[in-house]
């Protein structure tokens, strides 16, 4: 059976709830094969596994992964902090950084 028509079958055949972690498992496949072929690392399906479902989780529930309860970089944030526009006017927030003219090489 072609891959395409065997992810199609497998997504019907599966539990809405599931949907998604099986989704999350083939990109780490998918990511698996890219490490193996480009940086020659062959990860064990074990780990290709843990990694999807630690993805799905951060995905459905990202204020509970470690990486969004990080303390901010000390100097990353403004002084005068962040203050909600007055009524009719929108904030954007942005982020950027700067090499100071160093080359990378």
């Amino acid at each position: 059976m072609p891959l395409l028509e065997w992810v199609s079958a497998t997504l019907n055949q599966i539990e809405k709830e599931r949907k998604g972690l099986f989704i999350y498992c083939l990109h780490g496949l998918w990511l698996s094969k890219n490490k193996f072929l480009f940086e020659n690392e062959n990860l064990a399906p074990e780990t290709i596994l843990e990694r999807a479902a630690t993805s799905f989780a951060e995905a459905l529930f990202p204020m509970n992964s470690p990486s969004s309860i990080q303390e901010p970089p000390i100097g990353s944030q403004s002084p005068n902090g962040w203050r909600i526009p007055p009524p009719g006017r929108y904030k954007i927030n942005v982020d950027a950084a700067s090499n100071n003219g160093v080359k990378e090489e």
